[in-house]
């Protein structure tokens, strides 16, 4: 991979949508946008919360996190501890862990 920008914005002109969460990133809000090859051209986006909580978790981990399709029920209880507004955008409640 090879990284052509990484730079945090504000949403100025139009709404984005996070890669991690999944939701809007709207305008006014900070996200991390990174430009990349791979075997194709990507453009990666995500709420600054949502990608250091995603980091956090590939640092435990082999691989990149998407908090979309890589986060457990076991990982609930630390990422609601730390990243509120990411758990409130995933759905994630003290009611999901108890569940």
């Amino acid at each position: 991979m090879t990284i052509l920008s990484d730079k945090v914005r504000t949403a100025r002109h139009k709404t984005r949508r996070c890669d991690q969460c999944g939701s809007r990133i709207n305008l006014g809000e900070r996200y991390r946008e990174q430009v990349h090859t791979y075997d194709d051209f990507v453009v990666y986006r995500a709420h600054e919360d949502c990608d250091r909580a995603a980091a956090l978790r590939t640092s435990n981990a082999d691989e990149p996190c998407n908090l979309l399709t890589d986060i457990d029920t076991e990982d609930f209880p630390w990422l609601l501890a730390e990243f509120p507004a990411v758990t409130a955008r995933l759905g994630i409640t003290d009611r999901t862990i108890s569940a």
